[in-house]
């Protein structure tokens, strides 16, 4: 289905929005969940999104799933929109792991990432990548809030050794 949008989309048919709507507009709004828009920005967002992937399908280069392509896109269009707000997303102690807003897309994630253990991945991608509350997070995983907040400072704890390991503190 997938090679499918992507050719519509590639031939400019309509009808490839369509079906990537009803395919990947549940992980859209479920990645936007996390991030303070209201609703008026909540749909501009929305159809920022498809239209970022209508734009850019011709350098669509398979690398990446069709899935995690929109969902970089999702991330990447709804953080423009909480910062030009002003509202980020996370506390100013889950972003001290970074020196600066822009050191985060320096960093070599995959190198990083491969460190750490499949609790510690999905916990990274809910919080650093998709967002989510504490609570959220603590609830989806089957944590306490106490737990998942533990988890997650001690994750915090291992990514700045890892960064600071691999020289991009700063």
């Amino acid at each position: 289905m997938d090679n499918l949008i992507i050719e519509k989309m590639k031939q400019h048919d309509e009808s490839g929005i369509v079906l990537l709507k009803n395919i990947y507009l549940p992980l859209i709004l479920y990645i936007l969940q996390s991030f303070p828009l209201n609703h008026q920005d909540h749909e501009e967002c929305i159809n920022d999104i498809i239209l970022k992937v209508w734009n850019s399908i011709d350098q669509y280069n398979y690398q990446l799933s069709l899935k995690n392509y929109i969902a970089l896109i999702t991330r990447r269009v709804a953080l423009n929109y909480v910062r030009k707000k002003n509202q980020y997303p996370l506390s100013y102690e889950d972003m001290d792991i970074f020196a600066s807003d822009d050191q985060y897309e320096k960093i070599p994630w995959d190198h990083i990432l491969k460190k750490l253990n499949h609790k510690e991945k999905i916990l990274f991608y809910r919080r650093y990548y998709y967002f989510q509350s504490i609570e959220t997070i603590s609830l989806e995983l089957g944590m306490t809030y106490k737990s998942a907040e533990s988890h997650l400072y001690r994750l915090r704890k291992k990514l700045q050794r890892f960064i600071r390991e691999e020289g991009y503190d700063g």
